[in-house]
């Protein structure tokens, strides 16, 4: 952000050129400053050195991490382009579109009539465009676009005034009336922001303490929660610590209490025996175009250890209306999100689950297990090919049994290894008593 004021100050100057200015001079000093941030430290601390901004910290790794492979035209098709439709989205659609055909309209007059007001929509241009495309590239929540609606939405307030202006004489006309129309439209749906947004995040709230009440007086001091949901550390908030948070990756923000695979939920068992471990299930009703369809917790939907189902605890629904009909026009993966940034990703929102028109939805089901078993299972929802050839058998590993089939005879099927479908199979609890099943049938010594 201070690289993008500092050179939108850079701009400014260079757009109404006045000579060499102090501000302009401050706008160098920080434009330089934003990309060697260590330089101005350097000058007292000799040891330090100059760095360029996208070298160091969590945005060089970022960069490291993410430098496009191939062609141009890949690396482009890499970014993520559909966040335009976002920006029609968080602002009212139909203003949007009027208001990219007003400022075409505005441009044209503006460069015949007035540069300075010419001037100013550059300006607006150039700040809107330094402060959105880089999302094109780390985008990752809705939020983040409110940085780039600043500038677009004076743009937009300049060209309403601009059509007003143009269409303001008697009689009304056809085009001032729709013009009229639009504003208002425009301005209802985005003022029912105001209602949506309070509705939403109360009703989120309402889930999330009542589930922690429940987990005070249900649920033994000190015990371990596992989830999906980000939003498990706010419920162990408001349960005031009462049990210990942890969950699949891209739950909790603290990574040190993520559990990548089963035999982490392995080691979390037998490192807590004589300790209560629950699932915390979060689902979405619906998965079509949502950002958070792939935060599943996976060890309650694999079966991957003996669990008992303690039912839904608790239900997320909210709906509030809109009135601007080209959102009706709009896919579900850039719907608004109404609620507290950081939790997007664990709830549904979209159009009403019932399939009223004009009415969103902001939705989640909690489901609540209690693990009973001691023992993870370790191949599963899949089969997992562990050996090929092995005398002619391929060695496959599923829902902890390892069975040996034919390696001529097609693909793993568990309903042709019950129907004994293959010539010959054998299955048992780990890799080596299969293959001394498949060395004694075929008359090979062990080792052999």
């Amino acid at each position: 952000l201070v690289g993008v004021a500092a050179a939108l100050i850079l701009f400014h100057e260079a757009l109404y050129w006045r000579g060499v200015r102090p501000v302009g001079v401050l706008g160098a000093l920080g434009f330089l400053h934003a990309l060697f941030p260590t330089f101005l430290v350097s000058l007292f601390v000799d040891t330090l050195p100059i760095a360029f901004v996208f070298s160091f910290g969590n945005l060089g790794a970022f960069v490291r991490t993410s430098l496009p492979e191939g062609s141009l035209l890949q690396a482009l098709a890499g970014l993520h382009w559909r966040i335009i439709l976002d920006i029609f989205s968080i602002l009212p659609p139909s203003l949007v579109v009027f208001g990219l055909g007003s400022f075409v309209w505005s441009s044209a007059v503006y460069w015949r009539s007035s540069r300075h007001q010419f001037r100013e929509q550059v300006f607006l241009i150039v700040f809107f465009a330094a402060s959105f495309l880089p999302f094109l590239k780390i985008f990752n929540a809705q939020v983040h676009l409110g940085f780039a609606l600043l500038p677009l939405s004076i743009l937009l307030a300049k060209q309403t005034e601009f059509l007003f202006e143009r269409l303001r004489p008697p009689p009304l006309s056809r085009a001032a009336l729709i013009a009229s129309v639009v504003l208002v439209l425009a301005s209802a749906d985005h003022a029912a922001n105001i209602v949506s947004v309070r509705g939403a995040t109360r009703q989120i709230y309402g889930s999330i303490t009542a589930i922690a009440d429940r987990f005070v007086a249900d649920l033994p001091a000190h015990s371990i929660v596992v989830s999906n949901a980000h939003h498990l550390e706010d419920i162990r908030f408001y349960a005031r610590g009462h049990f210990d948070p942890w969950a699949m990756p891209g739950g909790i923000p603290d990574r040190r209490q993520w559990l990548y695979g089963s035999e982490d939920l392995q080691r979390l068992i037998d490192q807590n025996s004589g300790r209560s471990i629950y699932f915390l299930d979060v689902r979405l009703p619906r998965t079509e175009g949502q950002r958070g369809a792939g935060r599943v917790l996976a060890f309650v939907r694999d079966e991957v250890v003996a669990m008992e189902p303690l039912g839904r605890i608790a239900a997320t629904r909210y709906t509030y209306p809109f009135f601007d009909p080209l959102r009706l026009l709009l896919p579900t993966t850039v719907a608004t999100w109404p609620g507290p940034p950081d939790l997007e990703f664990d709830f549904y929102r979209g159009p009403a689950l019932a399939g009223a028109h004009f009415l969103r939805e902001v939705a989640a089901d909690y489901f609540l297990y209690r693990v009973t078993g001691q023992r993870v299972l370790r191949w599963v929802p899949h089969p997992t090919l562990l050996e090929q050839n092995v005398q002619g058998f391929n060695l496959v590993g599923y829902r902890d049994v390892v069975y040996a089939i034919p390696q001529a005879e097609g693909a793993f099927d568990i309903a042709r290894i019950r129907g004994r479908d293959y010539t010959s199979s054998f299955e048992g609890p780990d890799v080596d008593t299969v293959k001394a099943q498949v060395r004694r049938a075929i008359g090979t010594p062990d080792g052999g």
